[in-house]
């Protein structure tokens, strides 16, 4: 929902689902009885347009026309490591893919969770050395790298992912370079051709080119890669329904 255009769900044929999940883990969800989840409530302010500006937008759509809404979107998958070195190919392509996240996670960790748990080879608060500042990350799009160099130091990490999130420099992530280096590690590309402009669209379209993405020096542990992809989606509202482009 946060995006510069109002969803106009009275023109969406079916109307608006939203689907919620508390836990991944069934089997922690269904053997803990601490709490109960009961009355849900789904609070939103909705705008109401002028009868008048009503009528031409159905009148709009009745001619056979279409409201496009570009949109933010997702897409995340998990990858088994194998070793320190690998390399994950994504099948999936976009007409604008605006962004690429990676996440580590070690298994074998007691206490942690996937979803809140970024590992670092350096984790436990261990002191951020030269030889552990081990990981690398290539991000290559058919023969185009981003960037033109592997991405070889935390320091450029934490550079990276303030560009992949939008932020200028002196802005904070509230992430300290300690949570950094051990639980906190994400890896962020920027994929836009105009970031920070506000111009929608910009990104680079992957849909006839292969996404691969390299990681080295991934050692202590690390059994587990997260990546998510965060593109941009044409949301079409015709007389007929919904339809989503990516």
């Amino acid at each position: 929902f946060n995006q510069s255009k109002y969803i106009p769900v009275e023109m969406m044929a079916g109307g608006l689902v939203l689907e919620l999940e508390l836990n991944s883990d069934a089997t922690y969800a269904c053997s803990h009885n601490e709490w109960i989840v009961e009355n849900p409530a789904i609070l939103c302010d909705s705008k109401l347009l002028d009868s008048s500006l009503q009528e031409k937008y159905v009148s709009h759509l009745l001619s056979g026309k279409s409201l496009p809404i570009t949109t933010k979107c997702l897409s995340c998958t998990m990858h088994t490591i194998t070793s320190a070195n690998q390399t994950i190919a994504i099948a999936r392509g976009f007409s604008r893919l605006d962004a690429v996240f990676v996440s580590l996670y070690n298994s074998s960790q007691a206490g942690t969770k996937q979803i809140n748990t970024y590992y670092h080879p350096m984790g436990n608060s261990n002191a951020l050395t030269k030889s552990g500042d081990s990981v690398r990350l290539t991000v290559q799009l058919g023969s185009k790298k981003i960037p033109e160099y592997p991405i070889n130091s935390l320091a450029e990490f934490y550079y990276r992912l303030q560009q992949a999130v939008g932020l200028s420099h002196g802005e904070s992530m509230n992430i300290t370079s300690r949570e950094y280096h051990d639980n906190s590690f994400i890896m962020g590309v920027n994929m836009e051709k105009l970031s920070g402009s506000e111009a929608s669209y910009s990104g680079l379209n992957s849909k006839e080119q292969l996404l691969t993405l390299n990681l080295e020096g991934m050692t202590g542990g690390v059994d587990q890669a997260f990546v998510c992809l965060v593109y941009t989606s044409v949301v079409n509202i015709t007389e007929g329904g919904v339809m989503e482009l990516s």
